[in-house]
């Protein structure tokens, strides 16, 4: 039996030049919309493939993050 090759890979590492909040990623999740979720010490990222949206902690918004520290990423039955 012979072995099949296997394909070549592409990596491309993101970091906060390309628009991540932080370097240091703790959590990561994928969404039912295909939408890449990056838990990091400074916010949650979403990635749609193009461009991250951020969300953070905010004092005046009780439906903020707890605080900026995200370790883990659940998607839940509501989506």
């Amino acid at each position: 039996m012979y072995a099949q090759p296997l394909p070549d890979l592409l990596f491309e590492h993101i970091t906060i030049r390309d628009g991540l909040s932080n370097n240091n990623v703790t959590a990561f999740g994928e969404d039912s919309y295909g939408f890449m979720w990056v838990g990091t010490a400074n916010g949650l990222n979403r990635f749609d493939g193009y461009r991250f949206r951020h969300f953070y902690h905010s004092n005046t918004d009780s439906n903020s993050l707890v605080n900026n520290a995200v370790q883990t990423i659940h998607c839940d039955r509501k989506k």
